[in-house]
């Protein structure tokens, strides 16, 4: 019974935790999609602006216009700026402006409301339109404008050469109307449903903020909440930034409310599971969970303690324990072939790939109990780059272990599978000759130094050569001894000799000083 009432309080909590976090959930969700039906209503409004804008923009680079702004003409004025030339292609209004403000042309077309359009209902916002005129804007400026009772958008541009050249000769500015049709449009394009009202103030639930579009600037959004509903208004500004109109954006809660529903199933079901479950886990734990997994435990003390990671545990089973121990298996196969990598990294060079000096001595100490039970030779050659520091003081420290790792590759082509080239210390390289004789491991070794001079690595600052170089020393296994160290020693004794005879060449071990 305590186990079912703790198994049932903790179903309690993850069904309060459910509830508590879902809701802020649906909340987020219904935001942002009332923000994005908001931008898409919005974005048609922004549309309609650029449209016009290219229009505009096409007019303001033509060549004609260009003249026209610098010589006005009825002939240009009948040809482009009459009503009938205005009516096909949508609007009700041209104006052009010379660089001082002061009116070239205009023509105004009769609004939806019976009215003409004046051009005082434009000048008005002689500074906004004017604006491209400045270095600091991009050469056009567009937004809406109600100065009557119709609702109106314009775009102005600068105008100039079709090649850029010659200083602006004006403004053009270009006016439609935003008709029912247009509306229509920006509806079906959005499928959204809205209103443009008149500018009204409301009292706000929430504000949340929207971001700037092409030509409208950011702004924020008004939003009224009820239990079914929530409402989005938009203030659209007009050139100076004053709003004019509202527009009123209506939507349904569906998404609160199916949350809710399916907040409330959620919790219904998670108590039913979590009713039924603690029942058949209070029957059947013991002997399904409790007594296998403490056999598993010990099976993985005793692999812990012996450090035997390729041993698996026990898995006579093929249920959920069977898998878990499967895959504990698993997981032992992975730490042993990672302990096995890490000895492999502990063993290798970094730089050139080969075998570091630890693995090269563990190798060289079995190789000479090798020896030790049955006679065989055994011989090392000892490598040294001539001048390696120059070399990298002159050409740098990557092209320094560039070359180091193209003679550790001369090494691995000129030795057999069977010997063991290492990098013992910086420029420091060795090479382990099992059953090789003194005369045998010779000439190995001056196959490497032939090797590394064909490969004509450039060396300005060698005394030796105008190429990278290396000097060797060879010792074998001889009568009387038996220690590593010894013969390492050797090995180095002929490499300090054949430095000392001018490098670039290999010598035997002598036996003298």
């Amino acid at each position: 019974m305590v186990f079912l009432l703790v198994f049932m309080g903790m179903a309690g909590g993850s069904i309060w935790h459910l509830q508590t976090s879902l809701g802020p959930t649906f909340l987020r969700m219904e935001h942002d999609n009332a923000l994005r039906s908001a931008e898409r209503v919005v974005g048609g409004l922004d549309a309609q602006l650029s449209n016009l804008n290219t229009l505009t923009r096409d007019w303001a680079f033509w060549d004609d216009m260009y003249q026209y702004a610098l010589k006005p003409n009825a002939a240009f004025e009948s040809s482009n700026m009459g009503v009938e030339s205005m009516k096909n292609i949508g609007l009700i209004g041209v104006m052009v402006l010379s660089p001082e403000g002061a009116i070239v042309g205009f023509q105004g077309a009769v609004q939806s409301d019976a009215q003409a359009l004046r051009a005082e209902d434009l000048t008005a916002y002689k500074a906004q339109l004017m604006a491209p005129l400045k270095e600091a804007q991009h050469g056009q400026q567009c937004g809406y404008l109600q100065p009557r009772s119709v609702l109106l958008f314009l775009c102005a541009s600068r105008i100039s050469r079709s090649n850029g050249s010659g200083e602006p000769t004006g403004v053009v500015v270009m006016v439609r109307e935003l008709t029912a049709a247009a509306l229509k449009e920006i509806e079906n394009q959005s499928k959204e449903s809205f209103q443009l009202l008149p500018l009204t103030q409301s009292t706000a639930d929430e504000h949340w903020s929207e971001a700037a579009l092409t030509h409208l600037p950011a702004s924020r959004l008004d939003v009224n909440y009820s239990a079914s509903a929530l409402t989005l208004y938009y203030h659209l500004p007009d050139l100076a930034g004053k709003p004019i109109r509202t527009v009123r954006l209506p939507l349904t809660r569906a998404l609160v409310e199916e949350g809710e529903a399916v907040t409330f199933r959620t919790a219904r079901q998670m108590a039913t599971i979590a009713l039924v479950t603690g029942a058949m886990l209070l029957l059947a734990g013991h002997f399904w969970l409790v007594l296998p997994i403490a056999r598993l435990k010990r099976d993985i003390r005793s692999i812990h303690k012996q450090k035997a990671w390729d041993t698996a545990v026990r898995q006579n089973r093929s249920d959920e324990v069977g898998a878990l121990a499967r895959e504990i298996n698993g997981l032992l196969a992975v730490i042993h072939s990672q302990v096995q990598a890490l000895e492999s990294l502990s063993m290798t060079d970094a730089l050139t790939g080969l075998p570091n000096r630890r693995h090269f001595d563990q190798r060289l100490a079995d190789e000479i109990r090798r020896v030790q039970r049955k006679a065989q030779p055994l011989s090392v050659l000892m490598f040294d780059i001539d001048y390696f520091k120059q070399y990298n003081d002159h050409y740098g420290h990557p092209s320094g272990d560039v070359a180091l790792q193209k003679f550790a590759r001369v090494l691995r082509d000129c030795t057999r599978q069977v010997d063991l080239p290492a990098r013992i210390g910086g420029e420091e390289f060795a090479v382990l000759l099992p059953d090789t004789s003194e005369a045998a491991a010779l000439l190995i070794a001056e196959k490497i130094l032939q090797t590394l001079r064909n490969a004509e690595l450039p060396h300005a600052k060698s005394q030796v050569s105008r190429v990278l170089t290396a000097s060797a020393g060879v010792a074998s296994l001889r009568e009387g001894v038996d220690a590593a160290a010894t013969l390492l020693a050797q090995g180095d004794q002929a490499l300090y000799a054949a430095k000392a005879a001018g490098r670039n060449q290999a010598l035997i071990f002598s036996g003298l000083a």
